[in-house]
């Protein structure tokens, strides 16, 4: 939910989405939920959030390897960042075994509710 006119409105409806974006929450950067995040973790939540959008299911399905070499970190960042992430509720992971390795279904937890609603009233403070 997000302000609008003194009402919060769902923030789905406050724009459309802009081809080739990755929208981040702003909690993660700079409020509640960047508190005690290590900043390789904070890297690797906008690199999900930029490949779970192209699906459209917020999640993602590559397993540690390529995450490593896609958000530019190495195998063990990617480990402690999951687990971190994790522990901050802001995914959840499901292990699943293919042929030829193992991959996870990482799923981001929603937070536009609640970002809205914490810099709505951040913004409040401004006016």
């Amino acid at each position: 939910m997000a302000e609008s006119n003194g009402s919060l409105q769902d923030v789905t409806s406050i724009g459309t989405p802009v081809p080739y974006t990755t929208a981040i929450p702003n909690t993660i950067i700079s409020g509640k939920r960047s508190q005690g995040l290590t900043l390789p973790t904070r890297w690797l939540y906008v690199y999900l959030c930029s490949i779970a959008d192209r699906q459209g299911e917020r999640l993602c399905t590559q397993g540690t390897t390529a995450l490593a070499a896609g958000a530019q970190l190495s195998r063990g960042a990617i480990v402690a960042s999951k687990r971190e992430l994790v522990q901050a509720g802001l995914i959840t992971i499901e292990s699943r075994d293919r042929e030829q390795g193992q991959t996870d279904i990482i799923r981001l937890v929603d937070l536009s509710r609640e970002n809205a609603e914490e810099y709505a009233a951040i913004q409040q403070l401004w006016v």
